[in-house]
C-alpha cells in the first residue's frame, strides 16, 4: 500500500535583503495510514516550515524551490490557492503552535467552528452546526461545553484553548492531523492530559498523526517513529526505541543526553539561613477583574462576574536567591509575575523592593527589574529589527556610546545562541524559539538585579534550555542576580531556584525550600505536578508502545 504522505527532496528558502536562507534542504520522508511520526529539533531547524509547506502556508518571503509533496496520491506543490483551501481541514488539518494566540481574541469559540463549517460549504443551519461543535468539544473532554462555546479565548486557560484547537482540527474528520508544539506553555499535568487525549482520538478516528515538538519526552509518548531535524535537514529518521537506544548523528546524541535531565546547581538552600533582610516582599497582594459578556457574563449577572486571579499572595525572599512559581494553567502565576514587574496594578496589597513600595509610575526603579514574557509577540515590535529591539533599553537609559551599545547587542546575541547577522532580521523572520531568545537578550541588556521569567525556555529545545539556564545560573553567581522563575517544567525551577511556591486557583497553596517540596510535597497540587513530571521523563529503555 502506498504511503498516505510522501515528501521527496523538498527545499524551502527565505529571501531576505542581501541574503538567501535555506530553511529546509532536501527533506524526504513518508507517513503511512494510521502511523504517528514525531519531528524534533532545535528552534529554527525547519520543523514548522515543513508542516506549513504541506498545507500551502509558507509565508513570504518564503519560497518552495524544489521537491515534491504527495498526499493520498495527489501532488500538492502545483495546486492552486483555491484547491489548497478546500483541502485544509478536510484532508489535512493542523493544530497551530500557541493556541491562545492562534485564536482571534475578539471572536467567541462558537464562531471558529461556524467559520470552519461554512468555509468548506457544509449544508446545515446554525443550530445544526452548534450541535456538531458541542459534540466536538465533548469529544476533547471539555465540560460545560455550552458555556465554553459562548466564551472568548482569553476567558479560557491555556489547556482549554489547546483542546479547542484540537477539536477544530478534527471538525472535518481529516486523514492527517499535524500538531505543532501542542504542549508548549502547558503545565505538566495538562501535558499528560493532552498526550492521552491525542492518543485516544487517533485510535478512535483512525487518523495519521504528525507531532512537531522540541520536547522529546512528549513526542516519545506519542510517536512510533521520530525524524530529527538539524539546520534544515532530516539527519535521522528511525523507529522510536531504535533511535533512543543508538542515536547516530551528533545532534541526536546531544538532544537525547539533554533529555535525560537538567543539571542541578548548588543552591543556597544547602547552607544555613541568611539573616539579611528580604529583597522582595509581597503583602496580601490580590488582583480582581470584572468580566462582562462571554462565558462569565452569561453565567453570572449582567454586571459581570468578579474574577479573583490572585488572592492574598504573601511572600518574601533574599537578594541573589531564586524563587520558582509553579501550578496548573490559570492558577494566577503570570498575573502575579506581571504585578511584580509593574505591568499590572494589584487591586489590594503592596509590593516592596528593598523595603520601598514599588510604584509603576517610577520607571527608574524598574531599570533593575526586568521581565521575560511567555509570549514574544507582547515584546517584539514587528516594525523593528532584532538589533534595535535588543538595544532599545540601552538607548532609553542612555547607556554607553553607540559603538558600546552595538557591542553589547552582539554579546547578548552570542549569549543566547543567535548569530550576529540576526541583528538585521525582523521578528517575523525568526522561529518561535528564536523570538524567545531575542526576548531573553533584551531583558538582560541592562544587567538587571531582579529578573522575572515567565516560561522563558518553554519554546526552546532541551539543548538550548540548558544553555540559557546555565547563562542565568552564571549571572546569579557573578552578579548576585535575583530570579523569579515561572515554569510548567519542574526540572527548570529545580535547577535554579532555592525556594518553590505552588499556586492553584489564585492562591499560594504551598511554599518552602525546593528540595523539601520535591522530597515531601504537602499538598495534592504539588504531588500531582511532581508525579506528572516523572511521567514525562525520557527513558531510552522504556517501551512506549
Amino acid at each position: 500500500m502506498a504511503p498516505l504522505l510522501e515528501v521527496e527532496n523538498f527545499s524551502v528558502d527565505y529571501i531576505i535583503p542581501n541574503q538567501r536562507v535555506n530553511a529546509v534542504r532536501n527533506v524526504s520522508f513518508a507517513l503511512n495510514q494510521g502511523e504517528v511520526l514525531g519531528i524534533v529539533g532545535e528552534s529554527g531547524s525547519g520543523k514548522t516550515t515543513v508542516a506549513h509547506a504541506m498545507l500551502g502556508l509558507v509565508p513570504p518571503p518564503g519560497r518552495v524551490v524544489s521537491g515534491s509533496i504527495r498526499f493520498d496520491g495527489k501532488e500538492l506543490t502545483s495546486l492552486s490557492a483555491k484547491t489548497w483551501q478546500s483541502m485544509r481541514g478536510r484532508d489535512m488539518a493542523m493544530v497551530f503552535q500557541g493556541s491562545e494566540q492562534a485564536l482571534t481574541p475578539t471572536a467567541r469559540i462558537g464562531q471558529f467552528f461556524l467559520q470552519t463549517f461554512r468555509c468548506h460549504g457544509l449544508d446545515g443551519s446554525r443550530a445544526t452546526f452548534r450541535k456538531r461543535a458541542l459534540e466536538l468539544l465533548e469529544l476533547v473532554r471539555i465540560s460545560r461545553s455550552e458555556k465554553v462555546l459562548d466564551s472568548y479565548p482569553f476567558e479560557l486557560s491555556g489547556g482549554m484553548c489547546q483542546r479547542v484547537m484540537i477539536a477544530l482540527g478534527l471538525a472535518l474528520e481529516p486523514k492527517l492531523l499535524i500538531a505543532d508544539e501542542p504542549s508548549s506553555g502547558l503545565d505538566v499535568v495538562a501535558q499528560i492530559e493532552i498526550v492521552d487525549l491525542i492518543n485516544d482520538l487517533r485510535k478512535e478516528k483512525e487518523i495519521s498523526l504528525m507531532v512537531i515538538s522540541h520536547d522529546l519526552g512528549f513526542v516519545a509518548r506519542l510517536a512510533t517513529r521520530i525524524a530529527v531535524m538539524y539546520k534544515g535537514e532530516i539527519v535521522e529518521d528511525r523507529g522510536l526505541n531504535e533511535l533512543l537506544c543508538s542515536p547516530r548523528h551528533e545532534y541526536s546524541r546531544k538532544l537525547f543526553s539533554a533529555s535525560q535531565g537538567l543539571v542541578y546547581h548548588k543552591l543556597k538552600s544547602d547552607f544555613p539561613d541568611d539573616p539579611s533582610p528580604s529583597y522582595l516582599e509581597l503583602n496580601n497582594v490580590s488582583k480582581k477583574y470584572r468580566a462582562t459578556g462571554g462565558f462569565f457574563g452569561n453565567f453570572f449577572d449582567s454586571q459581570g462576574a468578579i474574577i479573583e486571579a490572585v488572592i492574598d499572595a504573601s511572600l518574601s525572599f533574599k537578594e541573589g536567591e531564586g524563587l520558582g512559581i509553579v501550578g496548573p494553567s490559570g492558577a494566577g502565576k503570570t498575573t502575579l509575575a506581571r504585578m511584580i514587574s509593574g505591568t499590572l496594578l494589584p487591586t489590594s496589597g503592596d509590593i516592596r523592593l528593598m523595603g520601598q513600595k514599588l510604584d509603576p509610575g517610577d520607571l527608574k526603579k524598574y531599570r533593575n527589574l526586568q521581565m521575560i514574557s511567555q509570549y514574544p509577540a507582547e515584546v517584539l515590535d514587528p516594525r523593528l529589527r532584532v538589533g534595535k529591539i535588543i538595544g532599545e533599553p540601552l538607548e532609553h537609559f542612555n547607556v554607553g556610546s553607540s559603538r558600546e551599545r552595538n557591542e553589547r547587542v552582539e554579546t547578548l546575541l552570542a549569549q543566547v545562541g543567535l548569530p550576529v547577522e540576526y541583528k538585521g532580521r525582523y521578528p517575523h523572520q525568526l522561529s518561535g524559539g528564536e523570538q524567545q531568545r531575542v526576548c531573553i537578550a533584551r531583558a538582560l541588556a541592562l544587567r538587571p538585579k531582579l529578573l522575572v521569567c515567565d516560561e522563558p525556555v518553554s519554546s526552546l529545545d532541551l539543548i538550548f534550555q540548558i544553555q540559557i539556564l546555565e547563562l542565568l545560573a552564571g549571572l546569579q553567581e557573578e552578579y548576585g542576580l535575583t530570579l523569579i522563575m515561572i515554569s510548567h517544567d519542574l526540572r527548570v525551577v529545580r535547577s535554579l531556584c532555592e525556594r518553590l511556591l505552588v499556586m492553584d486557583n489564585g492562591r499560594i497553596v504551598e511554599q518552602g525550600l525546593t528540595c523539601d517540596i520535591f522530597e515531601n510535597p504537602c499538598t495534592s497540587q504539588a504531588h500531582a505536578l511532581i508525579n506528572a513530571m516523572s511521567q514525562l521523563q525520557l527513558n531510552a529503555r522504556e517501551e512506549f508502545h
